[in-house]
């Protein structure tokens, strides 16, 4: 069997004065029976009070539906099972929304999200930022999906949107990977290369992480260091998060594993 070793870390950006308080992006994790593993990121919405609340509920919720999903039966695909769950996130959203007296944009975030279980894996996204994965050690890396802009400049696609079930993106392939890594747009230009349109995974950037962050000892310490340098600053003034998995031929101590979530989580996830 199977375990993923996991490095996660998230910092506001200067445009919230680095202050993790204003930090709007959200994410967890959470370590699987069979050695499989579930992680979920969201970047609340820049312009919304609310949206790290917002970014929060999406990540308790999200993690409940990939760890659990019995509701929706076996039968059907993983792409049906996410856009039928769409809509109960929206209406978590309005719910919360409803209960605080704001409108529903407010708590507006984007999804990212991925499932290793029961022999294959699982993904889906929701606007911007990106996941990479690497099938084997050595293999090339590769992008899911150009992260998703909406019809203007600097919009993308959040989850209170009408037809976010129709819009959301899915993956699914046989086996696990070797590498897998989250991120909000914060580092999007750091990590990716662009060609009109279109992107992919900037090797050395990954290659760079994996030597640094994999190891057991001081790996986690360095990804916090790395997205606190002040000269990425420089390069992006948006928060930034990071999570990435690499599996592991030894078994993983359950009892220390970690779901990186909040009070409003737990309490959603109960």
């Amino acid at each position: 069997m199977c375990n993923y070793i996991v490095r996660a870390a998230s910092r506001a950006g200067s445009k919230h004065d680095g202050l993790d308080a204003n930090n709007q992006d959200a994410f967890g994790y959470k370590f699987l029976p069979d050695g499989g593993l579930a992680m979920v990121v969201c970047d609340g919405a820049g312009s919304q009070q609310h949206s790290r609340m917002g970014a929060d509920l999406v990540v308790a919720k999200t993690l409940k539906f990939l760890t659990e999903r019995q509701e929706f039966g076996s039968e059907q695909t993983f792409a049906e099972c996410v856009r039928k769950f769409i809509p109960q996130l929206q209406e978590t959203l309005r719910q919360k929304a409803e209960e605080i007296e704001v409108s529903v944009r407010d708590l507006s975030c984007t999804l990212l999200a991925l499932v290793v279980r029961d022999g294959r894996w699982q993904a889906m996204q929701l606007g911007d930022g990106f996941i990479v994965w690497q099938e084997k050690i050595d293999l090339p890396y590769k992008l899911g999906i150009t992260p998703m802009q909406g019809e203007y400049p600097n919009e993308t696609f959040f989850v209170p949107k009408q037809n976010a079930a129709d819009l959301v993106w899915t993956h699914e392939s046989e086996g696990q990977p070797y590498f897998v890594c989250m991120s909000t747009d914060g580092l999007e230009r750091l990590c990716l290369k662009w060609e009109g349109d279109s992107s992919y995974p900037y090797q050395p950037f990954f290659d760079a992480l994996t030597e640094k962050v994999q190891p057991e000892d001081g790996g986690q310490e360095y990804l916090r260091c790395f997205l606190a340098d002040p000269e990425l600053d420089k390069k992006t003034d948006d928060d930034r998060t990071l999570v990435c998995a690499w599996l592991s031929e030894f078994p993983i101590d359950k009892e220390n594993e970690h779901a990186a979530v909040r009070k409003e989580e737990e309490q959603l996830a109960e």
